[in-house]
């Protein structure tokens, strides 16, 4: 987005190919709006395999076409960026706002409320953490979900206020209503695991921190942490041992 603007649009261009084929995945997994793929190819539909070799050799099921949700708000969130740095309004009113409510639809759907906790929760998800299947409440995936639902707002309003006509067909188009908005910013101010609860932190899912914290003590011939002796890849899950955590997250 900041050195070669075109193929970053044709990148979203793509997504936006994709977008029917998202809303289909969404509604057969009984959720609304737009789900995207974790892996796909030329037809939007989920390409991810469904075994593989794992670190030890062990044949692995795959879940993460299953459970690696936060891929949605993943696609919204380098949208939301590619808007920021360009400032391509046509684009955004061509194809992104319609993505973007899309997708915070499908998180709005994703929820599921806690009644004894009174807040909003994501269960049974992977996170960038790929170690750890099966989670609630990891603290990515909820925090990227709340930024989903906050933009989506935010952009419809403000789009809205200088583009009415551009707007209200994108409106028209997806049967947007109104108390959707009510609905998104209730849902964003009680998700869980969004801000820290202890000593500054945010766990990374719930139940990380019980996890066994095992000491790396070795380096393999590349410099990379080694596994400690005996421990398998299917014991990764039982660990506090974190795949590929890459970055950071700034809403």
């Amino acid at each position: 987005i900041y050195t070669h603007q075109s193929i970053a649009r044709h990148l979203l261009r793509y997504r936006y190919q994709q977008l029917n084929d998202a809303r289909k995945i969404a509604l057969g997994k009984d959720y609304k709006g737009a789900m995207f793929p974790w892996e796909s190819a030329r037809d939007g539909q989920e390409t991810t395999p469904a075994w593989h070799k794992d670190l030890d050799g062990t044949i692995k099921h795959i879940e993460t076409g299953n459970l690696e949700h936060h891929i949605t708000a993943d696609v919204a969130y380098g949208l939301w960026n590619y808007h920021i740095v360009t400032g391509d309004i046509d684009f955004m009113l061509e194809c992104g706002l319609e993505m973007m409510l899309e997708t915070a639809r499908f998180w709005a759907s994703r929820m599921e409320y806690n009644p004894k906790k009174k807040i909003y929760e994501i269960n049974n998800v992977i996170g960038p953490d790929e170690f750890h299947e099966n989670v609630n409440n990891n603290a990515f995936t909820n925090a990227m979900a709340k930024w989903n639902l906050q933009a989506a707002a935010w952009l419809y309003k403000n789009l809205r206020r200088n583009f009415p006509v551009e707007v209200m067909a994108v409106k028209r188009k997806i049967s947007l209503k109104l108390e959707e908005f009510a609905r998104w910013n209730k849902i964003s101010q009680s998700i869980a695991n969004t801000a820290p609860v202890c000593r500054g932190l945010i766990e990374q899912f719930q139940g990380f921190l019980r996890k066994r914290n095992l000491p790396i003590r070795e380096s393999d011939k590349s410099g990379i942490s080694a596994f400690p002796k005996g421990m398998r890849a299917a014991d990764m899950n039982g660990t506090q041992f974190i795949k590929q955590a890459k970055g950071e997250f700034r809403p």
